[in-house]
């Protein structure tokens, strides 16, 4: 079975005295069968001590395995990158949602009609 696309996702974090942090980014697990994909904010110094806040992130397409398939589009921000959509709680961890994005086999060649 192959594996799928992955995303890479940018945040930015808020200082409880109110400084921003340098975005910072990370990728995703490929994507599954049905395109969805999981990005876990990983435990770091950044977000220890409930001193940092995440306030905002963005999602971009970084990679196609197929040969056939990796032009990029910008459908629904997938190269200019698409804000994280809340959608609920499960398990103490907060789902987003994007998308979907996706990539295409590029310019494909012309026919051209000689006479008839």
């Amino acid at each position: 079975m192959k594996t799928g696309a992955t995303v890479r996702v940018t945040c930015l974090a808020v200082h409880k005295n109110g400084y921003e942090s340098a975005p910072f980014s990370f990728s995703s697990c490929p994507t599954d069968v049905k395109g969805y994909f999981l990005a876990k904010i990983s435990s770091s110094e950044l977000l220890k001590n409930n001193l940092w806040e995440v306030t905002e992130c963005k999602s971009f397409l970084e990679n196609s395995p197929w040969p056939g398939c990796k032009v990029p589009e910008d459908t629904n921000g997938g190269i200019t990158g698409a804000q994280l959509t809340f959608s609920r709680m499960l398990n103490g961890y907060s789902l987003s949602s994007v998308g979907p994005f996706i990539y295409n086999a590029g310019p494909q060649p012309s026919l051209t009609k000689e006479g008839y």
